[in-house]
């Protein structure tokens, strides 16, 4: 596939903004993280509820999770890949969530849409697998 100029262009603003959103989530303060959510995301998450909608809330499922943390925390978007078409981005990825010195692996899946000249997260599923002793033995 011939990548673009604007492509390319729009991958690396991607890039930068989800180095900025690890950043603000580092802050534990959700309220430096709303910026980079549009007002309408639809969220799949694995913490209750399991799907909004909202930024706001989405915002607030965040700080209530943060409230609870001891200690510092970081993201880190592993084996990212990132498509651009136009005004919308995806990616799909690993992210390490790392808590003092524990630290955790989540399937992450962002849409991301271009408004004005900002790319804003309109949709987040993050998942995270079954436990092998619930996966049923003829799968194995």
């Amino acid at each position: 596939m011939t990548e673009t100029h604007e492509g390319a262009q729009a991958a690396r603003q991607i890039e930068a903004v989800l180095r900025a959103w690890s950043e603000a989530a580092a802050t534990k303060d959700a309220r430096n993280m709303r910026r980079f959510y549009a007002d309408d995301v639809v969220v799949f998450d694995i913490f209750p509820p399991l799907a909004h909608q909202g930024a706001d809330g989405h915002c607030a499922v965040w700080q209530g999770w943060f409230d609870k943390l001891d200690g510092p925390i970081s993201f880190e978007l592993q084996n990212a890949v990132l498509q651009v078409n136009g005004d919308l981005g995806t990616v799909f990825c690993i992210t390490r969530i790392d808590i003092g010195e524990t630290h955790d692996l989540v399937r992450t899946t962002l849409l991301l849409s271009k408004v004005n000249e900002d790319w804003l997260i309109g949709h987040v599923h993050t998942s995270v697998p079954l436990p092998v002793e619930l996966v049923p033995s003829q799968l194995h």
